[in-house]
């Protein structure tokens, strides 16, 4: 059993250590001039990965091929504070606000930092808490 899987694993870990080698030279060398570098995807057959494997393709039972991409949630600055339970978007209303309204939110929201929540502004024509107002507005200070 782990006689054979051992020149295996050892031809693998070679061919991996050719092929990074083999493209960290391509990244050092530089591209030709009006030429894309070129991006080979290949695909393995489904047929392959459900079950009788074919001897050439070297896969062991229990792999996975095809994983499926699940989206991180730790490109935000603070992958630690959930976002989405802020964020109602059946509740949402797009309005262009004047200046007296955008004036009232930073107030309301200067405000809200200095611990007076309750407040409730009139922005855009409804009336509801700063903290509760969906904006890309940024208050600093």
């Amino acid at each position: 059993g782990d006689e054979s899987v051992a020149p295996i694993n050892q031809y693998e870990d070679i061919k991996l250590e050719h092929l990074g080698r083999l493209l960290a030279n391509i990244l050092v060398q530089p591209w030709p001039r009006g030429a894309s570098p070129i991006l080979y995807v290949e695909e393995y057959p489904s047929e392959s990965i459900q079950g009788q494997a074919p001897l050439e393709n070297n896969f062991y039972e229990g792999q996975e091929i095809n994983t499926p991409y699940k989206r991180s949630r730790y490109y935000r600055k603070y992958p630690w504070k959930r976002q989405n339970s802020r964020y109602d978007a059946e509740n949402r209303y797009l309005c262009q606000p004047s200046k007296e309204d955008v004036f009232r939110l930073l107030v309301a929201l200067h405000e809200a930092r200095q611990g007076n929540r309750g407040q409730v502004i009139n922005f855009c024509n409804r009336k509801r808490p700063a903290s509760a107002i969906f904006t890309n507005i940024r208050f600093l200070g």
